[in-house]
């Protein structure tokens, strides 16, 4: 299931090509406002729709190379094959339609409710503020996070672990996963321990009020079913965040001994 298109077959090309005629001038019909942007797209309001994204591919690391731009476009529409293979139910933003335009790559999006758990221009009392926040939430939004996750495994997709903005929460709707990939193996269902609690504030503190909110975090994914600890790499790049921070991991770690992870298990 985690097979990625390695090229664009002449017939498939040819009716993109059809597509782009068809789709030619509707960005200028559907972009409205930018509302965010990541380090590989801008996002941008739908006229018309408020429960839709319009998302451009902005990488420098793409060449718009005809070739490439297909390329792209026969991938976003394998990701949205699979993704209509999810249940109903699974909190994702679909794709609903990818093409270009004018030398640029588009995804027309479902939009996610609430906003990204950490914010790239976060400060320490914002990251502080998210903490509490996904501390507060409910394990039954946590259970139905993790559900999710094992879904969209299962239909070959895989979420990026180290974006916090890869997944959003709204303290009605819970979380919802968005920038689903095909993995270049089988595709892993990875903790969203470190997207829960890594976030990009730079100069965030472990302070005590951080802590408890982070262990709480942590006994919720546990009892959600997820099991952080099985994924060191998981563990391994919060504690490096925090000795970069001047932090230990004595202050992360509940010391009880149904939370501690000790140096026996490896993952310290």
């Amino acid at each position: 299931m985690s097979e990625t298109p390695r090229h664009v077959p002449s017939q498939e090309g040819g009716e993109i090509k059809k597509r782009e005629l068809h789709s030619a001038h509707r960005i200028h019909d559907l972009k409205g406002d930018p509302i965010g942007e990541g380090g590989n797209s801008r996002a941008y309001e739908v006229k018309g729709h408020p429960d839709q994204i319009l998302l451009q591919l902005v990488t420098g690391f793409f060449m718009k190379t005809p070739e490439n731009l297909q390329r792209a476009v026969v991938t976003g529409n394998f990701v949205k094959e699979r993704m209509a293979e999810l249940p109903e139910d699974v909190q994702a933003a679909r794709i609903l339609e990818a093409f270009t335009e004018d030398g640029e790559y588009f995804e027309l999006q479902e939009r996610a409710a609430g906003k990204p758990l950490h914010d790239r221009d976060e400060e320490t009392e914002e990251w502080l503020e998210c903490l509490q926040a996904l501390a507060n939430a409910p394990l039954d939004q946590y259970k139905k996070m993790i559900r999710d996750l094992r879904a969209i495994t299962d239909v070959g997709l895989e979420v990026d672990p180290s974006k916090p903005d890869n997944i959003f929460y709204d303290a009605d709707a819970g979380f919802t996963y968005i920038d689903l990939t095909i993995p270049t193996r089988e595709a892993v269902a990875y903790s969203p321990f470190v997207q829960l609690v890594y976030g990009y504030s730079r100069k965030a503190q472990f302070t005590e009020e951080a802590n408890t909110a982070i262990r709480t975090i942590t006994k919720k994914l546990r009892e959600a079913g997820d099991a952080p600890e099985d994924l060191g790499s998981s563990f391994e790049a919060v504690q490096t965040w925090m000795e970069k921070k001047k932090g230990t991991p004595d202050e992360i770690v509940d010391p009880s001994p149904a939370i501690v992870a000790t140096e026996e298990d490896g993952i310290w």
